[in-house]
């Protein structure tokens, strides 16, 4: 190596490292999105099930909101399909609450069912 390419490796370097570091910072936000986006949907289909086999609105409501935090629950039913919305804030390391996260699940209930 010669004595001059050594600045030259070490502004490439520099230059490098900022858009790597970008890079696995975007990734990681992207993975906890969607691990959160997830999680959302899961506990959207347990709602909507419990909701659905006749489990209290009381009850189901208490689980979701001892599983998850600043999560918003509406309920639609409609010609005996029993639809659960949940809404909750983006966290990706901080919770971002004007970015929200929503996540949907229906059941065929035949009947209605109330959320009071």
């Amino acid at each position: 190596m010669l004595e001059g390419d050594l600045g030259a490796i070490t502004a490439e370097f520099a230059v490098a490292l900022p858009a790597v570091l970008t890079v696995l910072t975007v990734s990681c936000v992207a993975l906890a999105v969607q691990t959160q986006q997830m999680r959302l949907q899961s506990q959207a289909s347990v709602v909507v099930d419990a909701l659905a086999s006749g489990e209290s609105a009381q009850a189901a409501v208490l689980w979701l909101r001892q599983k998850s935090t600043g999560v918003t629950l509406k309920q639609l039913n409609r010609d005996g399909v029993l639809c659960v919305n949940l809404k909750q804030g983006l966290r990706a390391g901080v919770t971002l609450p004007s970015f929200a996260i929503e996540a949907e699940s229906c059941a065929w209930v035949g009947r209605d069912v109330s959320y009071d």
